[in-house]
């Protein structure tokens, strides 16, 4: 069974959540016409709520780029599962790193009615403010939010409690790098929509629910499905 619930609002933007099994389906956007309804009377976990992130940014350096995309999949211990994703406009392109742009397909058409990050900001922040934040060089995507957060003078802070997916793959994987294009090769998973922030933090929980706890017998197949594939590729 799956159920969503949708808001729309002006431009097309809108976010969503849903019971799992779920397929996320969301826009360009975002809306606080429903926001204080599901934070309020229905995310109330008993344990601390799972925060997939991932952001594409134009520059590697928090303080000389802006965020142009987000996503955010809030996961709590009964399988609810809500989902925010925007595109953000960014008001200083002129210090974009060309290779940054070119990785996360930026063009100004697409980002044209994107919101700027001051108006989403606030409410950035206040899905982050309570939770795991979960990512795949966690560090990189937290200092970048926290600091463009910090920028926007938002009212609320995000979480310091944070999960490292490339900490679960040299923990479980017998691999010689943890980008997440590796991961995908690996394990098989499509390339479909690679860096953008949507599609990343889909994998980045994909990554964490295959690897947290792995059983010894996992780790083993995984050892054997290593050398297989190394041994396939010295022997082409």
């Amino acid at each position: 069974m799956m159920i969503f619930i949708v808001a729309m609002v002006e431009n097309g933007h809108f976010w969503t959540y849903s019971v799992e099994p779920s397929i996320f389906t969301t826009g360009n956007g975002y809306s606080k016409s429903i926001e204080n309804t599901i934070s309020g009377n229905i995310m109330n976990p008993k344990k601390y709520p799972l925060l997939f992130v991932d952001i594409e940014t134009t520059h590697l350096s928090s303080g000389t780029g802006e965020i142009i995309e987000i996503a955010i999949i809030r996961e709590n211990e009964k399988g609810i599962v809500e989902t925010f994703y925007s595109k953000v406009k960014p008001v200083h392109i002129h210090t974009a790193s060309a290779r940054a742009l070119e990785i996360n397909h930026y063009n100004p058409h697409e980002w044209k009615t994107a919101p700027t990050w001051k108006e989403i900001a606030p409410v950035v922040a206040k899905w982050l403010n309570y939770g795991v934040i979960v990512g795949h060089n966690v560090s990189f995507d937290w200092n970048y939010i926290d600091h463009h957060c910090r920028i926007a003078r938002t009212e609320k802070r995000i979480s310091f409690s944070k999960i490292d997916t490339q900490a679960l793959c040299w923990e479980h994987l017998p691999t010689r790098g943890v980008s997440m294009d590796k991961m995908r090769k690996f394990f098989g998973w499509s390339f479909d929509r690679a860096h953008t922030a949507l599609k990343d933090a889909e994998d980045c929980r994909r990554l964490y629910h295959t690897l947290n706890r792995a059983t010894w017998f996992k780790r083993l197949k995984w050892e054997w499905k290593y050398y297989f594939q190394s041994f396939r590729r010295d022997d082409g």
